[in-house]
């Protein structure tokens, strides 16, 4: 089965909205673009055995109170060994933690929201998918070593280096000052700035990583399947999409 059966009341939402226009559509065009988002959300209509669903058709599939279930990825790529998957991460919270615990090398990894955690609070607000009950809101990859990009980069280093870093404290609202002696464009914050960042996200954010020799391939799979808030790249479903556009101007701003 493709995509799938649970969503969140904000999908079923947005899929109503979406499937009242492809059901009042005449053009071909105009159908298939709808379908493509309709997919995006994870909903099939061949699922159901339906090949032009309608507004009515939908409110029978799914009840109001339908709710989201926790989730785990369903697909994986296969690495070194056939019983090393995706749904194998280790966690690491930077706050008790060993950093020389997390592999010196390639990888993918989650960022998790530690519970009673919340982001900066924005205009827009976004929904986030669970991974072992915490809520995920970035995923990333190294093709070199997690250690260095997450522990380093990420939980130590500056904006400069790190998109995570620069969209958590874009979204606090810091001034961004110029990253290099020469104006090129690239911008950190200030000393004090990234020092208080850095102890913000050890206290409420938590690293769950998966050393594997694909990542570049098990990251489209990660980001489709949780849709984290803070992913803008690489990141085309619906849901969030207007948070990400409001994320992306308040990166842009000085």
């Amino acid at each position: 089965m493709k995509g799938k059966t649970n969503f969140s009341d904000f999908e079923k939402s947005s899929l109503r909205v979406i499937i009242k226009k492809y059901e009042n559509s005449t053009s071909q065009s105009e159908r298939k673009s709808l379908r493509v988002k309709m997919r995006n959300i994870g909903f099939y209509m061949s699922n159901y055995g339906i090949s032009n669903i309608t507004s009515s058709d939908f409110n029978k599939l799914f009840s109001k109170n339908t709710s989201i279930k926790n989730l785990t990825p369903k697909k994986v790529v296969e690495v070194d060994k056939p019983n090393n998957k995706i749904s194998e991460f280790k966690k690491f919270d930077p706050l008790i933690n060993n950093p020389l615990s997390i592999p010196d090398n390639k990888g993918n990894y989650l960022i998790l929201l530690k519970e009673k955690s919340q982001l900066p609070k924005t205009k827009i607000e976004f929904t986030c998918k669970t991974f072992k009950r915490k809520k995920v809101i970035y995923t990333g990859i190294s093709n070199k070593s997690l250690r260095n990009r997450d522990f380093r980069q990420h939980f130590n280093g500056t904006a400069g280096n790190s998109t995570l870093r620069k969209s958590i404290g874009s979204m606090f609202g810091w001034k961004k000052i110029p990253r290099d002696k020469v104006d090129n464009g690239k911008t950190k914050f200030s000393l004090k700035d990234e020092t208080e960042l850095s102890k913000w996200m050890k206290t409420n954010l938590e690293l769950h990583y998966f050393q594997n020799s694909n990542p570049e391939q098990n990251e489209q799979i990660l980001i489709d399947e949780f849709n984290p808030p803070l992913n803008l790249s690489k990141n085309k479903n619906i849901i969030n999409s207007e948070f990400r556009n409001e994320l992306s101007q308040l990166r842009k701003m000085k």
